[in-house]
Parts: C-alpha cells; structure tokens; sequence
C-alpha cells in the first residue's frame, strides 16, 4: 500500500533531521572549546538560533507537508471508492452533487445516502480523523495557528503525544504523528471496507 512508503518516508527523514541536529550541535561545541571565553558565548548565543531552526522548525515544517500529503492520500482513496459506486449504481445523484464541507464529507455523504453503506463514523478511527482533520485545517488555513478559543483542538494537540503548542499558538508536530495519522487512516479504511462488504 502506499502508506507504507510515506511511513518508511517520515521514519528516514526524521532520522536525518535528527543527526543534522546533532552534527551542528557537536561541531558549535568543538569550536566553541577553542575560544575565549567572551567569544565562545557570543559564539554559542549566534548559533543557539540556528539550532533551534535546525531542531524543531525543519522537522515541524517537514510533518506539516507531511500530514497535508497524507490526507490528500486519503481524500483520493475516498473519491476512489465513490468513483467504484458511482460506476455500478444506476443513480443519477453523484459524488459532485452532493453539498459538503470538503471532499472526504463529500464521500461519506454519498456513501451514506446513495450508495447505503453503514458509514463506520462511530468508530475510533473516525472519530480520531476528525480530530486530525481539524488540526490539518489549522494547518492549512491558518498556518498552524490555534485560535485560544478552539477549546476543541487545543484539547487534541494537549493529549496527544506527538503535539505541542508554542509560545505563539501555533501547532508544534513531533516525531511519529505522521505514523499516527497513516495507522488511524489505514484503520478507518479497514472499517469502512468491512462495512461495504456487509452489504
């Protein structure tokens, strides 16, 4: 399945964030050893910026896109499976006529109402995508930034392992979301699969 490569993806691409960050870090304090001392914290208090970009603004950066490339994944496997339908049903109402908030709306709409699947939307994986598209909206629309009155979203990135707030508000990701967000995924595909085949 082409999860499996963007897993293998975030995994590697971490891995080598992480080293870069550790290369700087170990080469500022080797020169940073051979200096005077007043030279050495001017020194270090230059560096401590581009660490910090290096360390924690690269790799949110890179899960961002990452987090966008897998949801786009999973709208086009929904618009997939309604393509599927939309093929054999003699319906005349298709995917496009139906008014939703966005496309994965768009198709658990249509697979609800035209094509009668029993949608799997009280599952766990659902009701986690929906926490996850939230926060992917955030992203998009407003570059991260979490409004403090989004008791909602704040809430999901405070219990969540692999997100954080900074002091600006915007949505720090952390390692291993992207992973998170591609297992809840392939899990609600998995549900909605075993709801098509009931039919």
């Amino acid at each position: 399945m082409q999860y499996d490569t963007y897993k293998e993806h975030a995994r590697k691409v971490d891995e080598f964030l992480e080293s870069e960050a550790k290369a700087f870090k170990t080469e500022v304090e080797k020169l940073a050893e051979s200096m005077e001392s007043y030279e050495r914290a001017e020194y270090l208090e230059e560096m401590a910026d581009q660490f910090q970009e290096l360390k924690f603004e690269f790799p949110s950066i890179q899960r961002r896109a990452e987090l966008i490339t897998i949801y786009t994944v999973l709208e086009h496997q929904f618009q997939q499976i309604c393509q599927a339908y939309e093929r054999e049903l003699e319906n005349p109402v298709k995917i496009k006529d139906l008014d939703s908030n966005g496309i994965i709306d768009q198709c658990r709409k249509y697979l609800e109402k035209v094509a009668l699947v029993d949608f799997p939307s009280k599952y766990p994986a659902w009701v986690e995508f929906t926490k996850i598209q939230q926060l992917r909206n955030c992203v998009v629309h407003a570059d991260g930034m979490v409004k403090t009155g989004n008791k909602e979203l704040r809430g999901y990135i405070k219990g969540n392992e692999f997100l954080s707030l900074a002091q600006n508000n915007k949505v720090l990701i952390h390692s291993g979301f992207s992973e998170h967000c591609i297992n809840v995924f392939c899990d609600l595909l998995t549900e909605l699969f075993d709801k098509m085949l009931q039919e």
